[in-house]
This record gives C-alpha cells, structure tokens and sequence, in this order.
C-alpha cells in the first residue's frame, strides 16, 4: 500500500478483524503500536421473547462511553436493545438502564440504585435486553483501538448474602480457549458461566474435582460471570 488511504474490501466476510498499521522506508519498518479491531454480534432472542444476552466490548469505540450508548439512545449502539445491566461487584447490586428510566449522576448512586446511566468499562461483562418486536437476531458491530491488557480486581463480597460475583469480558488478544482455562487462570475462582442466548438459559463450570460442568469455548464478544472465595488482582492470559 503507498497511500494513506486503505479499504477493507473483506471486512463483512469475518466477525472479528484486527489491523495493526507498518510504515516502511529506506530505514526500515516503524511498526504503530495501536491495534484497530472490528467485532460483530449477534444478539438473539427466542420464540417466547427473551432476549437476553452477555456482552463483552473489546475494542474502545469512540461512540460508547456511557449505559444509553449501547442501548442506542445515541444512534449508535444495539438495534432494537431496551435495555443495558451491568453487575456492581462490591455491593452485588445489579445497574439498569432503559430508554424510560436511565437517570444520570447526582440523580442517582453509582452501586446503590438499580437505575443509572452508568459508565463503560473496559473487561467488564454486560447484559443487553432486546425488545420482543425485534428480530430473532439482531446483528451489531462495533470498531475502535483494542484495549489494552490490563489487571482486573475481582471482588469477593463480604455482606451476608454470600455472593461474590463478578461480571468480566476478556481482551482481544486472548490466550484462554475455555471456561476450564480462564478459570484456571483466575487464582481464586470456584465458577464460571457464560449465558447461551440460543436457549436463553446459563451454562456453568465449577472449579471442583478438576472440574465439572460445561467447558464452553471463550469468545471475545461475550460476557462471563466469575465467582471468586476471595478478592484477587487479576492478570488476564
């Protein structure tokens, strides 16, 4: 390529693409260190209505900063989405926003009310509702530079209910394959799952006798719940 402009003519053809730009003279080749990807979704829903779906966003697209982003408030996030949930690991409360009640900060509190226009955050999981007017499946792509590697602390909550989950998404450049992979890979972890919007059911892996339950295969755009004994700092493989 000797111009500064380039197109992808087989982008569609792949749900996920990455590029990473060389620049090559008489010198050498000065390699960028930013990544640019593409990921594609499909967001399901099934024949009674449900449409629920574990999201992950990997790469950092410029129009997604904030819950009604995704829910297409904005022009760019989920067609047909109503609404967006997002899990607080401290206080195990779980965040909503819906075009009828997202409010912003001071109107509400961040991991306390269960309604708020909450921020995107890189590695973290969440769930995207689709409306029962929306096809079986909804397709989606999103574009921006790769995030980054980087340690994320899992919480094991210390109230009486017990619950010590964590909703997480992986980096894009991922060495783990499975469930019994990342949860290897997460020191303290005793679960994992993962949400098959086919069936609109969960599917789990617990850390017991080397393992036991569903070993489902890790993708990029999906988000998982962890299940931690104790709060850890979490390097990602």
């Amino acid at each position: 390529m000797t111009t500064t402009f380039w197109t992808d003519s087989n982008a569609t053809l792949y749900p996920n693409r990455f590029y990473r730009v060389s620049s090559a003279n008489a010198a050498g080749a000065n390699h960028s260190a930013t990544i640019l990807g593409k990921v594609a979704y499909g967001l399901q829903r099934n024949a009674a209505g449900t449409g629920s779906n574990w999201i992950g966003l990997p790469v950092n697209s410029s129009s997604l900063v904030k819950a009604l982003d995704v829910i297409n408030e904005t022009g760019a996030g989920v067609p047909n989405s109503t609404m967006i949930t997002r899990k607080n690991a401290t206080t195990q409360v779980y965040v909503q926003c819906s075009g009828y009640d997202c409010p912003d900060q001071p109107f509400c509190t961040l991991g306390t009310t269960e309604s708020c226009n909450f921020n995107l955050v890189p590695f973290e999981g969440y769930e995207v509702d689709t409306n029962v007017s929306s096809p079986s499946l909804v397709s989606w792509a999103i574009v921006g530079p790769v995030f980054e590697r980087r340690n994320v602390t899992l919480v094991a909550n210390t109230s009486d209910t017990g619950f010590k989950l964590n909703w997480i998404s992986i980096w894009a450049n991922t060495s783990l394959t499975n469930a019994k992979a990342l949860i290897n890979n997460i020191s303290t972890a005793d679960a994992v799952t993962k949400w098959n919007e086919t069936t609109q059911t969960s599917e789990g892996y617990i850390q017991f006798r080397g393992g036991r339950g569903r070993n489902f295969l890790i993708n990029i755009y999906r988000g998982y719940e962890v299940s931690v004994n104790a709060t850890v700092n979490w390097t990602q493989g």
